[in-house]
């Protein structure tokens, strides 16, 4: 009879270990975001086909671009952000090499096709759901969807 308890004993325990996972840091903004749609002064740019996702886990942001190049030079930049309140702030972007990255550090247009302008940038969070992400940023904005 003793076994038998002790067995309940260590497989409940197993199962309390086994079932504890991290939460999210950022909340509903951890996870992997499609970028939709930019609309700058009132233009709407359906972006769904040209494959730009960001990625945010713990303190980074990875922004891919499937079908294109940043730069002619790499499909990948990862950049440092901070998320507070209903701001997001994106800085420290480095492009992404096998062997190495560089650090973007002077104003620049590359990142125009994922919605950056510049080597640093501040948006308000208008929305932010378990589906949809809407980022401003004076006249512009950035509209995603969460892939699951």
């Amino acid at each position: 009879m003793k076994k038998i308890i002790y067995i309940i004993i260590i497989l409940a325990g197993l199962m309390i270990v086994g079932s504890c996972d991290k939460l999210p840091m950022n909340g509903k903004l951890d996870g992997k975001w499609q970028l939709k749609t930019i609309i700058k002064n009132s233009q709407k740019k359906n972006q769904e086909d040209s494959g730009i996702f960001w990625s945010f886990q713990l303190k980074l942001c990875q922004i891919t671009y499937m079908r294109g190049l940043f730069d002619g030079a790499s499909n990948i930049a990862n950049t440092r952000f901070l998320y507070k309140n209903d701001s997001l702030f994106i800085f420290n972007i480095y492009l992404n090499f096998r062997n190495r990255d560089s650090l973007i550090v002077t104003p620049t247009t590359i990142f125009e096709e994922a919605g950056i302008t510049g080597s640093q940038e501040g948006f308000k969070v208008i929305t932010l759901n378990k589906k949809d992400m809407l980022l401003e940023n004076g006249n512009k904005k950035l509209l995603f969807r969460k892939l699951e």
